[in-house]
């Protein structure tokens, strides 16, 4: 279900571990909207990273959605799709076996294109998003319950089409969104207390439908997005000062409505699919994101269909 950080940086730097080719990693991005189309999708794409190849696994999700959340335990043998597209249903995928089950538990309300933030150990969280019309409240699901429960504590202002990541089990992120206008916030949720707070540095510029991920020990990143223009644009963030930082990195392309941020920690993330107007379309390409050079290269792999809209995702990866 995983390698050594090693291993995984050597592969990544195009060598071998050991002269055998490391164990398996996968990626997986459940739900979005499908191209052509436009209809929500039940489908799950499932990234082999050692292999860089995507493909749609036979296991669908219990229903078609977009715009929802991602969780991965703290084992890395269970991924969750929660919400999305006015539901409220919560699917459990088994990462060793890719068969799926849905869960009794449900959110409290519909809930869809909310920041999706996993604290590894312990618990999932979406905060913000759209249920009948944006929210500033924040749901907890506790992974070895599987009950949820709302956040005392709200984000700054009711915000959806927002971005999560983590900093291990120290505490999440929402980053940007929209409140009817785009927004540069970001609010800081902590673990160990369940408070939130507003960073005091926030995004370089104000965006919407971008992507976040994080390598866990040093930094998280957000990129992509909408400003006044589809962005390529990657704002980085020292972990656990939480100070932003500069790169002169940026996406191949302009994208929105990018799928959630998978990240293999210590070595790379990907920004997957995305959007960028009528002509060009939905994009099938990843760019990679290499730990901690913050380095672009494009992934060879493209999504096994092209797609957009906050799909789900979760990661089987010793190194969560």
């Amino acid at each position: 279900k995983g390698w050594p950080s090693t291993a995984v940086s050597s592969w990544l730097n195009g060598g071998l571990f050991g002269g055998a080719r490391a164990a398996a990693a996968y990626g997986y991005y459940l739900g979005g909207i499908q191209n052509p189309g436009g209809h929500a999708r039940d489908y799950i794409q499932k990234y082999d990273v050692v292999a860089d190849s995507i493909s749609t696994i036979v296991t669908t999700l219990s229903h078609g959605t977009w715009g929802n959340a991602g969780w991965t335990d703290s084992g890395a043998v269970t991924g969750y799709a929660a919400g999305g597209s006015s539901k409220d249903v919560i699917d459990k995928l088994d990462l060793t076996t890719d068969s799926l089950s849905t869960l009794g538990s449900t959110l409290p309300a519909q809930r869809w294109t909310a920041a999706s933030i996993s604290n590894a150990a312990t618990a999932g969280y979406i905060a913000g998003g759209a249920a009948s019309g944006r929210v500033d409240t924040s749901v907890k699901m506790v992974y070895s319950t599987t009950t949820t429960s709302t956040l005392v504590a709200t984000i700054s202002a009711a915000t959806s089409y927002s971005s999560g990541t983590s900093n291990g089990g120290v505490a999440g992120y929402s980053i940007g969104g929209s409140t009817g206008s785009v927004v540069s916030t970001i609010d800081k949720i902590t673990f160990a207390t369940d408070g939130i707070a507003a960073l005091g540095t926030g995004l370089s510029t104000a965006t919407d439908r971008g992507c976040a991920l994080s390598d866990d020990q040093t930094a998280f990143y957000y990129g992509g997005g909408w400003t006044t223009t589809y962005a390529t644009a990657i704002d980085v963030f020292a972990l656990p000062s939480d100070t932003r930082g500069t790169t002169s990195s940026v996406l191949s392309v302009g994208r929105r409505n990018i799928l959630n941020g998978i990240a293999f920690k210590a070595n790379a993330g990907f920004f997957a699919g995305g959007y960028n107007g009528a002509t060009i379309g939905a994009y099938t390409t990843l760019d990679k994101l290499a730990f901690p050079t913050v380095t672009i290269s494009a992934a060879s792999g493209t999504l096994a269909v092209a797609g957009w809209y906050d799909g789900a995702s979760c990661v089987n990866d010793s190194e969560l």
